[in-house]
């Protein structure tokens, strides 16, 4: 059929032979004819229209246009309707000059310092948000990203919609090693007292047992040593002087306070038990919620993100909706011992983030219910390297 459209004829039966052997003398293209309830239904491509409808005309027959369908009935009603008309062609125009330009980016890397290093060089090689993206030297870029960044060894560069993506491969770190030529002692970061002594370098300054105080010099780099060797009987010594990078670990037992404060009252959050979803515009990356109340509060939690797209081109515009959870903040008083509770919670916290690389020997606590709230100190007898790295410089 016509990629016109198409139009559908009822017309009286009586006439039903006629217009038959009218459509085949002049050969129109036509289907569905069906002859139903005393009329012919006869569907034909939307140019033979006007000769249909004069030659019923010229035979004096009755007929009805019943359905018409296509590209000219489509144009019809836009044309009726200019204001959605120029509305659609501006929209057009607007989507295709919006397809060429750059909204976002996405850097494929973890290291956030390294991303804004890589957007930095973007923006000086004039890539940046709303640049068009048809005159763009990507293969320059890429170079110049290699260039002039040291983290990175290989870029590249894609162009995905809207969206400029940046793919990276960071350097890979090289092994740490040994540099004999760095001076360093081994200082006491604890008061305590040394039980095991690591050394693989650098001149001992003190004993196992011995008591240090934080500070103290366990191993020093400034080295002094005595070479000898006998011939015929005579011992020679030689004393050399050097400067050389402390290794090993003292290993000790020492002693920590920490005090643990909780008031007779907390904050919490509550939840009320109500649900519901809110909408929210992503425009170029910006979330841009729609009918907040401001001074919600809510727990939100992301459920849809749905981009707009364009021919399968994804547009920097979409429509995102969350759920909210809402809650009130109370302050809840407390008891003594539900203070003392909450501060012994504290306690088991701290030990766990800072003293999981120490034995713990010993660990005396001591309640001081106050009138403003409960303190706990806790005194931990602890076991482990008491020994830290420290450089120096060389006086000339």
């Amino acid at each position: 059929m016509s990629i016109l459209g198409k139009v559908t004829f009822r017309i009286n039966d009586e006439y039903s032979s006629r217009v038959l052997r009218f459509v085949m003398s002049e050969h129109l293209q036509a289907e569905d004819i069906v002859s139903k309830g005393g009329s012919l239904y006869l569907t034909a491509g939307y140019e033979f229209k006007r000769g249909i409808s004069d030659y019923l005309g010229s035979i004096g027959a009755e007929y009805e246009i019943v359905g018409e369908q296509g590209t000219v009935t489509l144009l019809k009603r836009l044309l009726a309707k200019k204001g959605l008309l120029l509305g659609s062609i501006v929209s057009l125009i607007v989507i295709f000059v919006m397809s060429d330009l750059i909204f976002s980016f996405e850097v494929l890397c973890d290291d956030p310092q390294l991303r804004d290093e890589i957007m930095g060089v973007l923006y000086q090689n004039g890539i940046y948000a709303g640049c068009s993206s048809s005159g763009l030297d990507l293969t320059a870029a890429e170079r110049e990203l290699k260039r002039s960044i040291d983290g990175i060894s290989w870029a590249g560069i894609s162009i995905q919609g809207c969206k400029a993506v940046i793919d990276v491969v960071e350097n890979v770190p090289k092994p740490e090693y040994t540099q004999k030529r760095l001076p360093t002692n081994l200082i006491a970061r604890e008061n305590g007292v040394v039980e095991k002594i690591d050394l693989l370098d650098g001149q001992l300054m003190t004993t196992v047992g011995s008591g240090v105080r934080k500070g103290d010099m366990l191993i020093s780099g400034d080295v002094i040593g005595d070479l000898n060797y006998s011939r015929h009987g005579f011992v020679k010594h030689f004393y050399v002087h050097y400067y050389t990078r402390s290794l090993g670990k003292v290993y000790g037992t020492f002693e920590r306070t920490e005090t643990f404060f909780q008031p007779y009252s907390t904050t919490e959050k509550t939840l009320t038990g109500e649900h519901g979803t809110k909408t929210m515009i992503s425009l170029f990356d910006v979330d841009i919620p729609l009918f907040f109340p401001e001074e919600s509060m809510s727990k939100i939690t992301p459920l849809s993100d749905t981009p707009l797209t364009f021919f399968g081109v994804e547009l920097p515009i979409g429509i995102k909706t969350v759920g909210l959870d809402e809650y009130t903040i109370s302050e809840r008083p407390l008891s003594a011992e539900q203070a003392e509770r909450r501060a012994e919670q504290l306690a088991e916290t701290y030990e766990h983030n800072f003293l999981g690389d120490f034995e713990l020997r010993s660990r005396e606590q001591t309640v001081d219910i106050r009138d403003d709230g409960v303190c706990l100190t806790v005194k931990y007898t602890l076991y482990g390297v008491i020994s830290e790295e420290v450089e120096f410089f060389i006086s000339k």
